[in-house]
């Protein structure tokens, strides 16, 4: 458009229109959080979502499953009443706010921003928003081909992703995400050292976004897996607001920075922009191998255990909780029942 209709400026406002429209149907047919309904007293509401989203599974027994998570808020509004007493509305609430970044649950607000933060450090401005003008530093005579190819890596990724996330974990997706997406700066930053590359170059420079593109797209996607289940059930939504918060900030910065590291006129890195994501995203990289936790297949209640025991991130995986360990003691008596019988 800024080649053939530099002046049209009403095509990108209508564009917009049909996400507004799909957003609509999301936000007409997505369910309430079942929660919130057990933190607001509307247990007959919970049920009726639990009974939507998983009545259809045979031998789920949807009081069961909503009497977990209706004793795990309660637990949390216990241990918030002998902390702060009795609530007193709305000021009490403002003030109960930096317990989302003290202790325990500081730390877990932590985990939830990281994700964001590891993107928006590896690079994510220069192949979102400017991917086309990157495309052109690369020498690529077509950017919306390129744009093109991004949105495809990014959609079979995302797809990959969902059905693997639980049999692979989230760690280890997610550190998949940031070692790629730091080898690949490296990779084009260096490529673009060269002085008068070639066409070979430039294609590999392409070829290596588009896995750099792969790494910054597990991240994302991780990013609001672990915003949706790294806060306790008490703080959840605190904890997703201020971790979102933090990685739009995180994005203003860049979105705001990227064009002059790449414009000519500006600090003219070109290529070599990749070169600074590389660098300062990797302390954060080396971080999140002691960071980033499996949050896979557990539920909220597991989480909160794991986390007051403080067990180690690399552990959660394998870790037993307490729940777990009374399931097994069950079974166990059932088989000697069963033998002795």
């Amino acid at each position: 458009m800024n080649d053939r209709q530099p002046y049209n400026y009403l095509t990108p406002i209508y564009t917009e229109w049909a996400m507004l429209g799909l957003m609509a149907i999301v936000y007409i047919c997505i369910p309430e959080s079942p929660f919130w309904c057990a933190t607001a007293g509307k247990h007959d509401r919970g049920r009726a979502v639990i009974k939507r989203l998983n009545g259809g599974i045979e031998g789920y027994d949807v009081d069961y499953h909503y009497d977990i998570i209706k004793r795990s808020v309660e637990k949390e509004k216990s241990y918030q009443k002998e902390i702060d007493g009795e609530s007193h509305g709305f000021i009490q609430e403002l003030r109960n706010v930096k317990e989302v970044f003290i202790g325990v649950n500081g730390f877990r607000t932590l985990i939830a921003f990281w994700p964001a933060c590891v993107q928006q450090i590896g690079g994510l401005a220069v192949l979102s928003n400017y991917s086309s003008y990157f495309a052109q530093q690369a020498g690529f005579g077509d950017p919306f081909l390129f744009s093109l190819l991004l949105a495809l890596v990014a959609i079979v990724c995302t797809l990959v992703e969902a059905s693997l996330i639980d049999l692979i974990g989230r760690r280890s997706l997610f550190l998949l995400g940031a070692v790629t997406s730091w080898i690949m700066c490296m990779v084009v930053g260096g490529l673009g050292i060269m002085s008068n590359r070639s066409a070979t170059v430039n294609r590999l420079v392409l070829a290596f976004s588009l896995f750099w593109r792969l790494g910054s797209t597990l991240l994302g996607n991780l990013g609001w897996a672990y915003v949706a289940e790294t806060g306790s059930s008490r703080l959840r939504a605190k904890t997703a607001g201020i971790a979102a918060a933090g990685g739009v900030c995180l994005g203003l910065v860049f979105n705001t920075s990227v064009p002059y590291m790449l414009n000519n006129t500006g600090a003219n890195w070109g290529l070599k922009t990749a070169l600074f994501f590389a660098g300062i995203s990797t302390p954060f990289v080396v971080a999140s191998f002691f960071l980033i936790p499996d949050t896979s297949r557990r539920t909220a209640a597991e989480l909160d255990e794991m986390f007051r025991k403080k067990v180690k991130p690399w552990r959660f995986r394998s870790y037993v909780s307490d729940a777990q360990k009374a399931l097994n003691e069950e079974r166990e008596r059932g088989q000697q029942a069963h033998a002795t019988a």
